[in-house]
C-alpha cells in the first residue's frame, strides 16, 4: 500500500550497460554487494525511525531479487516498490547514468501521498531519529554541503561544467547525492526546476561528469534562499587506506546518517554477514568499529606506513644514482 506520513527511501537502480558508480563498476558481485548495503541502510533507517515509512526502492523486479534479501526487509517491515527508470534518463554510457535514477525516484515520490520525504544513498547507516530532520524539512530542503574548495581537483571540474551550462563565472557550493530531505511541497517544486534543467541538457547536448549532483546544484542555484546544509544530520566519512578523511562527529548525538563510501565492499558486508543476515541489530559503537571510524585495524596501519614509505625510498634512489 502506497502512502505514509514520512518516507525514508533508498533508490537503486541496475540495467546492463548502464554506468553505477567508480567505485564498483568493474566488480562483478556489484548487485550482490548493493543489495547487502540496501539492507544495512533500510533496516538501520527503520530501527531508528519505527514510525516512518522506510522503503526500497528499485526498477528491478521482485521476482529478480534474491529471496534472502526479501524476507530480511519484510520481517523488518520495510517496503518494496517498483518504479521504472523513465524519468532523468541519459544514455547508457554516460558517466553515473544510474545515479540519476535518484532523481527519477523523487519525482514520483512527490507525486503520492507523503507530508515530508527523504532518500538516501545504499552505503548508508543510519543511527538516530530522523524526528529534527522532519522538522527542519517544513521551511528548507536539507541537502549535505560536501566542502569542497579550489584545492581539490573534482571541484575545478565541477565549477566548470557548471559555469559552462549556467554562462556564469562564479564558485558555487556543492553539495552531494546522497541525501536529500524536504516536505512534499518544497521537493515538488524542486523536482520542476530540476526537469527544466534536465531538458535543458537534453536539448544541448550538454554533458556533466558529476551525475545527479550537476543537476541538484544547479537547481539550487535558482534558489539558494530554500536550500540549508544537512551537515547537522548526514556526514561523509571517507575511510580508504590510501584516502582516509574522517573525524570525530560520528558520536555527536545530532549526526542521524553516516555516508561510509570506502566501506561499499568492506565494513558494511561484514555489518551484513555478522548482524542484519542473522536478524541482528548492532549498536552504533560496533558500527564505528567495524566501519573504521573509532578503530583502524593493524593491517590497514601497515598499509599506510607502506604507502608512505616507498615514495621516499624512490626520491632516496633517484639521488643516489
Amino acid at each position: 500500500m502506497w502512502g505514509g506520513r514520512n518516507i525514508i527511501a533508498v533508490p537503486f537502480a541496475f540495467e546492463n550497460g548502464f554506468k553505477s558508480g567508480v567505485a564498483l563498476d568493474d566488480n562483478e558481485n556489484k548487485v550482490d554487494i548493493c543489495l547487502k548495503n540496501v539492507a544495512v541502510a533500510c533496516l538501520s533507517a527503520k530501527k531508528f525511525n519505527p514510525d516512518d515509512e522506510v522503503s526500497f526502492i528499485t526498477n528491478i523486479p521482485s521476482e529478480a531479487l534474491p529471496d534472502e534479501f526479501m524476507k530480511l526487509l519484510s520481517d523488518g517491515q520495510i517496503t518494496i516498490r517498483e518504479i521504472q527508470f523513465d524519468r532523468f534518463r541519459f544514455s547508457h554510457d554516460y558517466m553515473w547514468s544510474l545515479a540519476f535514477y535518484k532523481l527519477c525516484v523523487l519525482s514520483h515520490l512527490v507525486e503520492l501521498d507523503f507530508c515530508h520525504i527523504c532518500y538516501l544513498d545504499a552505503d548508508v547507516y543510519v543511527q538516530r531519529k530522523f524526528n529534527c530532520i522532519w522538522e527542519e524539512a517544513n521551511s528548507k530542503i536539507l541537502l549535505y554541503d560536501i566542502c569542497d574548495g579550489l584545492n581539490v581537483n573534482s571541484y575545478k571540474t565541477f565549477c566548470e561544467e557548471m559555469n559552462n551550462f549556467m554562462g556564469t563565472d562564479t564558485y558555487p557550493t556543492r553539495y552531494g547525492g546522497e541525501f536529500f530531505a524536504a516536505s512534499k511541497e518544497l521537493a515538488t517544486e524542486f523536482v520542476k526546476t530540476m526537469n527544466e534543467i534536465y531538458s535543458k541538457m537534453i536539448e544541448t547536448s550538454f554533458k556533466c561528469t558529476t551525475g545527479d549532483e550537476f543537476i541538484i546544484n544547479v537547481a539550487v542555484l535558482n534558489d539558494c534562499k530554500q536550500i540549508k546544509n544537512a551537515g547537522a544530520y548526514v556526514y561523509r566519512f571517507w575511510t580508504g587506506i590510501r584516502f582516509n578523511q574522517i573525524s570525530t562527529s560520528y558520536r555527536n548525538p545530532t549526526l542521524a546518517v553516516l555516508h561510509l563510501p570506502a566501506e561499499k565492499d568492506k565494513g558494511m558486508l561484514k555489518l551484513y554477514k555478522r548482524y542484519y543476515s542473522k536478524g541482528r541489530q548492532p549498536s552504533n559503537r560496533v558500527v564505528w568499529r567495524i566501519c573504521r571510524l573509532s578503530y583502524i585495524p593493524i593491517l590497514d596501519r601497515l598499509i599506510r606506513i607502506i604507502v608512505k614509505i616507498i615514495p621516499k625510498l624512490n626520491n632516496k634512489n633517484k639521488f643516489s644514482l
